[in-house]
């Protein structure tokens, strides 16, 4: 037996020793964990559900329509400070 084996076999005793040893919780019950996916909450409402989600998760959602999308933006921009801003080429906006 070599060197390594010897204090390997060593070491795995040891150890299987004091899991022997080791406390042990009798009252022990296991219990299944539940589904990760159950929490999740879906509507019929994809824009509301959509806008709910992102306001949980810390985004500044402001609603807009059609007729009051550029007024909205150019006060986004004005109140934030934007100095540049990404959005759809096809809105045909008039951004100021």
């Amino acid at each position: 037996m070599s060197k390594i084996d010897e204090i390997s076999s060593k070491s795995k005793a040891s150890i299987l020793e004091h899991l022997k040893k080791a406390y042990k919780e009798t009252d022990f019950t296991r219990i299944e964990s539940i589904d990760p996916v159950e929490h999740i909450q879906t509507t019929q409402d994809m824009l509301a559900e959509m806008k709910q989600k992102m306001s949980d998760n810390k985004y500044i959602v402001e609603n807009a329509t059609k007729d009051t999308l550029e007024e909205k933006i150019n006060e986004i921009v004005a109140k934030y400070g934007f100095k540049s801003m990404i959005y759809g080429a096809d809105l045909n906006l008039d951004l100021e």
